[in-house]
């Protein structure tokens, strides 16, 4: 059955003593309108030339926003810019509404951005190591961009990997301490950027006798009403001890100055007859009082990639699940920009994206998993067909949908951030999508044949639920919407009314969303 759209139309009579409280009355509905239904952000591809502020110039090699926080007017993009060789901590603020710049920070000494936290007053915090000087700076910066710093050089030498927010007035900035002997320290401030604790982290007993040379800390989380640090372990890969160094996540649970909990969180997975693992911590998001972690893994030494996973952690810190995200050829090696969950439905969001040498391509992917470990959909998709482009960064917004930033280069060579604004499908129903390449799923997915057809498509289910699909062009647009109902036998919908060419076809059913690409003859 075809969606129709239904116009009405109702007829006034004019009466002159009503006018003002007429117009007064439209004055308001439209106030009320405005403030119930807000600018649709969904499904339009912001560009924004690559800033050429302060020192940078015009040999900026270009911003690479890497983190997004959301106000309730604003977006804050968090990154780096390039100049040559060196990189500098850049954050950016966006207006929803106009996607304009409002303003723009940078550091003016070499250092990275470590991530951003956000304070209830819409006041963006950060800390991060200067590599000029070896200091650490935290730098907290005012809704209207002014900014209030306070550096300091520590003792002993300390470095920062990441930064996180972890409770009301607390932020944690997790690295490394010391000189001749290196370990996992995490360091915290208020949000006023005083130093209030330094927590240095003892090594997790050797696994197979595999010695560890270095130990990072990751992210901190309040946890039982007590501490939860995620981390990184450098040491042998196997037991040969010839090989090279590799890596291993690791956790400690732990209150005041006491270690309560100590381990390497994979070591389960560790085969047992070569003692070989090598596992790489990306993201780790908190779940109610569960985790969840997105890694790369190397099971043998004969693998060329990393594989991404998802790992499940329950309360008990123990592994629920471990997915593969992927089973392409190792020709391809996948990049993850971000790990998202959602506390409401439990929806575990991946963005990143894919890419090869021989022959050279890239694409990014979305990949969205239930909290049982079960795939929803895996996307592959593009936001410019016609520039060079990667995402680095995602966030899910308070009323759901996904934001997406990330840079790219153009064929003249001019460099260009950009925003992408869609629901939590990767999807807008008015026709715009983050791609128009087909979904992967698995075998049990809907049928839709003959392919290529004159007009007439079947459609197979193996459920009787409803289905709605949504046809758009090559340009993205939707040309016509069908459902279909009682799918316990074949249906069909017709497309004979359409120019002949290539289609895609957006087919929802429940939770499950299937891309497919058709062709009209």
């Amino acid at each position: 059955m075809r969606i129709s759209r239904i116009a009405s139309e109702t007829n006034f009579q004019y009466n002159p003593m009503k006018k003002h409280k007429l117009l007064f009355f439209l004055v308001l509905l439209a106030i009320h309108s405005f403030a119930q239904n807000p600018v649709d952000l969904r499904g339009v591809r912001y560009y924004y030339e690559t800033p050429t502020f302060g020192i940078f110039g015009t040999a900026n090699n270009g911003f690479e926003p890497l983190h997004i926080a959301e106000t309730n007017d604003s977006y804050i993009l968090s990154g780096n810019n390039k100049d040559g060789l060196m990189l500098r901590t850049t954050i950016i603020k966006i207006n929803k509404q106009s996607s304009t710049l409002t303003w723009d920070y940078f550091e003016d000494k070499k250092s990275q951005t470590r991530g951003i936290s956000l304070t209830a007053d819409d006041k963006v915090l950060m800390a991060f190591d200067n590599y000029q000087d070896d200091s650490i700076k935290f730098t907290r910066i005012n809704p209207d961009g002014s900014a209030n710093s306070v550096a300091f050089l520590p003792f002993p030498y300390v470095r920062i990997e990441k930064f996180n927010r972890v409770a009301t007035n607390l932020n944690a900035a997790n690295g490394i301490k010391g000189i001749d002997t290196i370990l996992a320290a995490t360091l915290f401030f208020n949000d006023n950027g005083q130093l209030q604790n330094t927590v240095t982290f003892p090594n997790p007993s050797p696994i197979l006798n595999l010695p560890i040379s270095t130990c990072t800390s990751h992210k901190t989380f309040a946890f039982n009403n007590e501490m939860l640090t995620f981390g990184t372990i450098s040491r042998q890969l196997s037991t040969a001890g010839t090989t090279p160094a590799g890596f291993a996540p690791v956790l400690w649970h732990w209150t005041g100055q006491t270690i309560l909990t100590s381990k390497e969180i994979y070591s389960e997975l560790i085969n047992p007859n070569t003692g070989y693992s090598d596992i790489k911590l990306i993201d780790v998001q908190k779940f109610n009082n569960d985790f969840v972690l997105a890694v790369k893994q190397r099971s043998s030494s004969t693998e060329v990639n990393y594989v991404p996973h998802l790992t499940y952690l329950d309360a008990n810190l123990n592994i629920v699940w471990d997915v593969a995200i992927t089973t392409l050829s190792d020709v391809w090696t996948y990049k993850v920009a971000k790990l998202r969950v959602d506390e409401n439905s439990g929806i575990i969001y991946l963005a990143g994206y894919q890419y090869r040498f021989n022959p050279a391509a890239q694409r990014q992917f979305l990949a969205r998993y239930q909290s049982d470990g079960t795939l929803i959909d895996f996307k592959f998709f593009t936001i410019d067909a016609n520039v060079e482009n990667n995402i680095y960064a995602m966030e899910l917004m308070e009323d759901g949908d996904l934001l997406f930033a990330g840079k790219g280069i153009q064929t003249d060579g001019t460099r260009y951030f950009f925003t992408y604004r869609t629901n939590p499908e990767g999807y807008h129903s008015d026709g715009q999508y983050v791609g128009i390449q087909e979904v992967l799923v698995s075998a049990t997915e809907i049928g839709i044949y003959p392919n290529p057809s004159d007009g007439i498509f079947q459609v197979s289910s193996l459920s009787i639920e409803p289905v709605q699909i949504s046809i758009l062009d090559q340009q993205g647009k939707q040309v016509t919407v069908f459902e279909l109902d009682e799918l316990s036998s074949d249906h069909s919908f017709d497309l004979s009314d359409q120019a002949p060419g290539v289609y895609f076809a957006h087919v929802s059913q429940g939770a499950q969303h299937w891309v497919k690409k058709l062709v009209l003859r």
